[in-house]
């Protein structure tokens, strides 16, 4: 195995993948999904988009416990042979690292559109490239165990401005609920599927977790958990803006910037703004390590990280080219991202445990 550490199912699921999805999606999905379903965005948010990560969560945890010790890259080659095979591990590479670009010009996008339009967007771009390069080098125990510590404060940040924002509500803005039928809320939740979908990284994980038994359920309870803190996040935004919530790119952290408390507690956005840059540095870093890890793995390197500094360079070159301005990251995200991830988070996966099933491939669970 590339990679020699080993971590808790509570530590690289539950904990790290809440991080990775939220981390991004508590700032762009509520105006994304009020777009679409309007007030009843929450819906979609709660139930569309959940039970989509948890059909994700089946098929991953069950291809894994076929393929105990062997990555989706890795057991692609053995389900559909090394050519067929290889082409899926490429597309998954490929997949972490577009994501991951994408996720690295957000971040700058936001930082310097909110906090410093004088600086240049590709010097945010490198920092995180860095601090990322350095996490993927460090290994799979380091970046859990930053996120060990980031979880809990970035959690309760999120809780604290939908408390706070309670006074400020108008929970008339979410009345009445569908009244325009389910429609609305079966495609307000096109996009956040896409974002609940991205637990699929997991696959690349499961080899390296000590007690996979526990895997399926603490997937479960992630995925869940994370619909409930994103349907606060978009219930709060409702309530305190309304029908401007579609409008603004970040509605939640326009939401922590009214909030006031007395003389003390006020522009909350500061808070959010140091919780959120050490959530998606965890991300960043998550997607870093994937990308490197199954590029060791396709081409049967001894070890991935003689990877990192190529990634790195693609990852740089793309956030900074693919996308002219954040208006059009903001349309990629809202139009085009969920047709592309379904057939990753979701397609893919159920077309392998199929053939793996038919051609009686795997085997049960076994450790050791």
């Amino acid at each position: 195995m590339l990679e020699k550490g080993k971590v808790s199912s509570r530590q690289g699921i539950l904990l790290l993948t809440f991080t990775v999805v939220v981390s991004t999606a508590v700032l762009i999905v509520p105006a994304i999904t009020a777009a679409t379903a309007g007030r009843d965005g929450w819906i979609s948010i709660l139930v569309v988009a959940t039970v989509y990560g948890l059909l994700v969560a089946m098929a991953i945890v069950k291809l894994g416990n076929m393929f105990p010790d062997k990555t989706i890259v890795e057991y692609s080659q053995i389900i559909l042979g090394p050519f067929l095979g290889k082409i899926i591990g490429a597309v998954y590479i490929l997949w972490y690292i577009h994501l991951n670009s994408i996720v690295v010009r957000e971040f700058g996008d936001f930082i310097l559109t909110s906090f410093m339009p004088e600086t240049p967007l590709i010097a945010f771009i490198i920092i995180l490239l860095i601090l990322g390069a350095w996490a993927t080098k460090a290994g799979l125990e380091v970046i859990c165990r930053a996120n060990e510590f980031i979880f809990p404060l970035f959690t309760l940040s999120i809780v604290a401005v939908f408390v706070l924002a309670l006074q400020e509500s108008n929970f008339s803005n979410l009345l009445p609920v569908m009244e325009d039928g389910i429609k609305p809320v079966l495609r307000g939740g096109l996009a956040p599927m896409a974002w609940r979908g991205e637990i699929i990284f997991v696959s690349m994980l499961l080899p390296y977790i000590g007690d996979l038994d526990n895997a399926g359920k603490y997937l479960a309870y992630s995925t869940i958990f994370i619909g409930f803190i994103l349907t606060l996040v978009t219930l709060s935004t409702t309530a305190v803006i309304g029908e401007l919530t579609k409008y603004l790119t970040f509605p939640f952290f326009e939401l922590a910037r009214c909030i006031t408390i007395g003389r003390f507690i006020e522009r909350m956005e500061a808070l959010i703004l140091v919780m959120w840059v050490a959530g998606v540095t965890i991300k960043v870093a998550t997607f870093f390590y994937v990308a490197a890890l199954g590029t060791g793995q396709l081409f049967g390197l001894s070890d991935y990280r003689p990877t990192v500094l190529p990634i790195g360079l693609l990852l740089a070159v793309w956030s900074l080219e693919l996308f002219e301005n954040s208006s059009q990251v903001i349309t990629w995200l809202s139009e085009v991202l969920h047709p592309y991830a379904f057939v990753i988070e979701l397609g893919i996966p159920l077309f392998l445990l199929v053939v793996a099933l038919i051609a009686k491939k795997g085997g049960k669970y076994s450790r050791g």
